[in-house]
């Protein structure tokens, strides 16, 4: 049985390949990290004045986003894709490629801000797709009335926003003291392989 799903695995792969229209660049952050972006490559789109820029979730990356990447091309938007730090073939902060670490959500709107400066004309009106962590930044990004003004957001949606953590079966309180005291006794670095 498990031969039989190994080849319709593979099988799958080689009928449905990842896209590679993609062109990837990095952009330099103040901090000096880099960020990678993904621009969908489509000559229809080359002086369209709608530019869409998707936000994935945590843990995603650029290739993972092809086919909302080409949806959105054939629509007619110029796509943009972000490799949040962290992830996928951006800067980290820490050796460890399996952790994803931040110091604030801050750096994570800096990240669509430089994105923006790297590729935004001045006609153009800025649509932002955003799903899970992804939603959760492009809130935060909207929430920020001096970006606002800076790029207007004629669109955003928002798939399955992370509107905050599960920590089931204990209430948020009790998560929240456990991972205060595990920090205090030295326990910060320490994570589990889901």
């Amino acid at each position: 049985m498990l031969k039989k799903l190994y080849f319709f695995f593979i099988f799958f792969i080689l009928l449905n390949p990842l896209h590679a229209e993609f062109s990837y660049r990095f952009i330099q952050q103040p901090d000096g990290l880099k960020i990678r972006v993904g621009v969908w490559n489509n000559p229809k789109v080359e002086n369209s004045k709608k530019l869409l820029i998707i936000c994935p979730g945590r843990a995603s990356f650029i290739e993972k986003n092809d086919r909302l990447a080409q949806h959105f091309s054939d629509l007619g938007f110029k796509v943009v894709v972000i490799d949040w730090r962290g992830q996928g073939g951006s800067d980290r902060l820490v050796e460890n490629p399996q952790k994803v670490h931040i110091d604030d959500y801050q750096a994570y709107i800096q990240d669509i801000q430089k994105t923006l400066e790297a590729y935004h004309l001045k006609d153009d009106k800025i649509y932002l797709v955003g799903s899970s962590m992804g939603a959760q930044i492009v809130m935060r990004f909207l929430q920020d009335q001096q970006l606002t003004s800076q790029y207007p957001i004629e669109a955003a949606v928002l798939l399955v926003p992370m509107f905050g953590l599960k920590t089931n079966p204990y209430p948020p309180f009790i998560a929240r003291a456990a991972a205060w005291i595990a920090t205090r006794l030295g326990y910060q670095d320490c994570y589990w392989v889901w």
